[in-house]
């Protein structure tokens, strides 16, 4: 029998348009102060949904194709999450966090997740913003669409300073 299709969603900086409150993690930007990801998942709730992923997301589920939304953000931000997800249209029919606390980086904890649901699912597509979580879909031969807004410095990925203090999708970053 064969598995159902399925296609994974990143939230912050995917499905969430969050370009309106990456001040509070992208040290790049010019309203910068300090890394603060409870204002940055705060602000998000009242942010819009990115309209080329609802089109995507809508597509899928025409298709009889499952939507999962993996996101890096710790599981005591599911209930906020949940709410944001329902009041803009998206029924996942996975909603996945990082258990609070996981400070491993969002490409680690997001491909031990995509390992379980592929027992359960034909992962067809994936869309995400982090660049390293799009060469994690990479080496997996995961189809994938890296989603534009990752912050940039001189043309290059800003990412984290250390791996082990990646806290979620949000971070604080740095010129790689």
């Amino acid at each position: 029998m064969s598995k159902p299709k399925a296609v994974i969603h990143d939230l912050d900086g995917a499905l969430c348009d969050t370009s309106s409150v990456v001040h509070f993690v992208d040290k790049t930007h010019k309203d910068f102060t300090r890394k603060d990801l409870d204002a940055f998942h705060r602000g998000s709730m009242d942010c819009p949904p990115n309209q080329f992923l609802t089109e995507e997301w809508l597509k899928a589920k025409n298709d009889g194709v499952k939507c999962i939304v993996l996101t890096g953000r710790p599981e005591k931000w599911r209930r906020e999450t949940t709410w944001w997800l329902m009041r803009n249209g998206f029924y996942a029919d996975h909603h996945i966090h990082r258990m609070d606390g996981d400070k491993r980086p969002a490409y680690v904890v997001k491909e031990e997740v995509l390992l379980e649901l592929q027992e359960h699912y034909e992962i067809v597509y994936a869309y995400d913003d982090d660049p390293r979580v799009i060469a994690m879909y990479e080496r997996n031969e995961i189809p994938h669409y890296q989603v534009p807004g990752w912050p940039l410095l001189n043309g290059a990925p800003i990412l984290p300073a250390t791996e082990e203090k990646d806290d979620g999708e949000a971070m604080g970053l740095v010129a790689a």
